[in-house]
């Protein structure tokens, strides 16, 4: 058999092969422009929902839409669809998508995060729609989050702030901020929310670094000293540890926080000498250290998301003066979603 003759041979084969799978069915999706919760969240009952750009390319809207569509208008087309935000129930088997009224391509273009307000309006208005109260939504269905989805946190990504100096008495300053009002919020019966760090901690740069690196070479000798240096910073805080955490490894770090160490070890900029990080009782009785922020919620823009969030995480409200004006926010290549300020104390009148 010659070479012409075996590759054909092997096309037959694939084309054979190809004919006696069966092709896959397609879902009958039906998608609604109103009363969220109920014709969609009563219909799927899911937890989380992610919310997609207009004609985004993302792989989950991509599936979806080569399925069968119904609406419940019959004047929409498929085309109108794609080109409106569109929100996605995070779960296995999908039977009903909501798509936006009026947040077009180009509305979006113009003022993203409006069109992501203009959403969530008309997901909140239908509570009253459905003649369901708040209060009956919080008894009876299960939490909702709904998030932005990859191609909208990649315009107005989430944050997470490094608040740092070269002077030690700056940081401790802000680190007392953080202490006081937290202890004002529980004086006034507020309830701190419970992703709220155990107290804030301010650490040298090097060392958080050398714990990090220790902890990536996996050697336990060279972990638990690293791990003694920063327990002996806490000590000299007045956070008082038990004597034992100052003989094992009674850390571990945060994603954000090892994220933004490991820009800094490039050094290509100056981010300081002192760190203040969140300090988090774990399960296991270690501290996770880690940086304030998280996702920002719809129509809220990057900086106002990292203020609720840090306030939320810290009891610190975070001013906008404390951003470097000749630092650009970092973002890594490894992050899309993510990116990360650096914020820089006010100074004291002794520096």
């Amino acid at each position: 058999m010659n070479r012409y003759s075996e590759i054909q041979e092997i096309d037959n084969t694939r084309s054979r092969m190809l004919k006696c799978k069966s092709p896959r069915s397609k879902q009958l999706i039906t998608v609604i422009h109103s009363k969220f919760y109920q014709d969609m969240h009563n219909v799927c009952m899911a937890a989380k929902y992610k919310v997609h750009a207009p004609l985004c390319q993302c792989t989950a809207i991509q599936n979806l839409m080569r399925n069968k569509l119904t609406f419940h208008d019959k004047a929409t087309t498929p085309l109108q669809i794609e080109d409106s935000l569109i929100v996605v129930p995070k779960i296995r088997t999908i039977s009903v998508i909501y798509s936006g009224l009026d947040t077009s391509y180009q509305d979006f273009r113009k003022d993203p995060l409006e069109m992501e307000a203009k959403l969530l309006r008309e997901i909140q208005d239908s509570v009253t729609e459905d003649s369901l109260s708040h209060a009956e939504i919080r008894t009876n269905l299960p939490p909702v989050e709904i998030q932005g989805a990859e191609c909208l946190l990649a315009i107005n990504p989430n944050a997470f702030a490094c608040i740092s100096a070269n002077n030690y008495e700056s940081v401790c300053k802000i680190q007392a901020w953080s202490r006081d009002a937290q202890q004002v919020a529980l004086e006034q019966g507020q309830t701190l929310m419970k992703d709220h760090a155990d107290f804030m901690g301010v650490f040298v740069w090097e060392d958080l670094l050398e714990f990090y690196k220790a902890c990536e070479s996996k050697d336990e000798e060279r972990s638990r000293e690293a791990s003694h240096k920063l327990a002996e910073q806490l000590s000299q805080q007045d956070i008082q540890l038990a004597s034992e955490m100052l003989d094992i490894p009674c850390f571990k770090m945060g994603h954000h926080l090892q994220t933004i160490l490991r820009a800094s070890s490039s050094k290509l900029r100056d981010f300081g000498d002192y760190w203040l990080t969140m300090v988090s009782k774990t399960q296991a009785g270690r501290f996770e250290l880690d940086l304030p922020g998280g996702k920002r919620h719809l129509g809220e823009s990057t900086w106002d998301g990292l203020v609720r969030e840090s306030q939320e995480e810290t009891s610190l409200r975070l001013d906008s003066s404390w951003i470097m004006e000749d630092r650009q926010p970092l973002k890594t290549t490894s992050e899309r979603v993510n990116i990360y300020y650096q914020l820089w104390p006010p100074s004291l009148p002794f520096e």
